[in-house]
């Protein structure tokens, strides 16, 4: 149940690139500079993608998804404390693009591992439960912060800060390595 819990926290930050338009307009920028952030991300998904199996095999899958998690929480600290789009934004969209790589790769791996095989099926689906439950209700929460009066940057960092959480907390000492 912790796994999932830290799945779905983690999920919030794949939702809210829906926000991201929203955030870099505050900014000043429009659509075309998300899409080459988001492009620099698809980069950096492709290349670190490779390494990802190699890296889990120095450090522990489990380990590395953790490392996954506290690097989707420093993309959304760094895009949350932006105030241009430069250096800053861009760092974040690169580490994105690895943080998603690892999480969404190693799950289902290190699931395989927590699991007996006559549950995967059943266990698999939770998973794509929770991801799909986090990537859209990081949405609703968004929603609900700015009923509130907080702006796009509170949502980004309190996904943050859960993202951190799940990586530090919920990740490292599950381990299966």
């Amino acid at each position: 149940m912790v796994f999932y819990l830290a799945v779905f926290l983690q999920a919030g930050a794949y939702g809210l690139t829906f926000m991201l338009p929203r955030l870099f307009e505050g900014l000043g920028a429009n659509e075309k500079v998300v899409g080459t952030m988001l492009m620099f991300t698809a980069i950096s998904t492709l290349c670190s993608v490779y390494y990802c199996g190699h890296l889990s095999d120095v450090f522990g899958k489990v380990k590395m998804l953790a490392i996954g998690c506290l690097a989707i929480a420093l993309t959304l600290t760094f895009y949350g404390n932006a105030t241009a789009v430069g250096g800053l934004m861009l760092a974040a969209s690169l580490l994105l693009g690895f943080g998603w790589d690892t999480t969404y790769a190693l799950c289902p791996i290190v699931l395989t591992e927590l699991v007996a095989d006559e549950f995967r099926v059943r266990f698999f689906t939770l998973l794509s439960v929770a991801v799909m439950a986090g990537f859209g209700l990081s949405l609703v929460l968004a929603a609900f912060l700015e009923v509130a009066g907080q702006t796009v940057v509170a949502a980004f960092m309190l996904t943050s800060a859960l993202c951190f959480f799940c990586g530090d907390n919920v990740f490292l000492p599950c381990e299966t390595d």
